[in-house]
C-alpha cells in the first residue's frame, strides 16, 4: 500500500511535476487481504491519481486500485474484484504497458488500461476483464 511518504524532487523539472515522477512514492506491505495490487484510499476526495499511476508505473506487475469514499472492493472467492457503496474504484493496469525506463525523473508510459467502476462492477485480474450490472432504464 503507499504510505504518503514522498521523496524529495532532485530538481525544477522534477518539483514541477511531482505528480507522476519515477520513485516518489513509497509502498509498504498492507494488510494482506488480496496479492498483486496497490491499494489508494481515498481517491476521489483527495484527487490522487497522479500519486497512484506513479506507484504503478514503478511496479508495473501490481494492479492499482483507488477506492473512493463510501465505497469497498470486495474480494470474492472466485478471485473477481466486486465494488461495493455508493462511488467508484478506479483500476490502473499496466502489466502490459510499454514502459520507458531511460532514467529520467519523468515516467514515461504507453497503453496502461484504466477502468471506472462503479458499485456492481467487476473486475478479474488473472483474465484482466471487466463486467458491469445491467441496469433496467423504464
Amino acid at each position: 500500500m503507499l504510505t504518503g511518504k514522498w521523496r524529495t524532487p532532485r530538481n525544477s523539472d522534477e518539483e514541477e511535476q511531482v505528480n507522476i515522477a519515477r520513485g516518489m512514492k513509497e509502498l509498504a506491505p498492507g494488510f494482506g487481504f488480496f496479492k498483486g495490487a496497490i491499494v489508494d484510499q481515498h481517491f476521489m476526495h483527495r484527487a490522487r491519481y497522479n500519486r497512484l499511476i506513479s506507484a504503478v508505473l514503478d511496479h508495473p506487475q501490481l494492479i492499482g486500485v483507488g477506492i473512493d469514499e463510501e465505497t469497498a472492493l470486495l474480494v470474492r472467492a472466485d478471485g473477481q474484484w466486486e465494488v461495493l457503496g455508493n462511488y467508484y474504484v478506479k483500476i490502473f493496469d499496466a502489466r502490459r504497458a510499454q514502459i520507458v525506463d531511460d532514467r529520467g525523473p519523468l515516467a514515461k508510459a504507453a497503453d496502461i488500461r484504466m477502468h471506472v467502476l462503479p458499485e456492481g462492477g467487476l473486475f478479474d485480474p488473472r483474465r484482466r476483464r471487466v463486467e458491469f450490472q445491467e441496469v433496467n432504464i423504464p
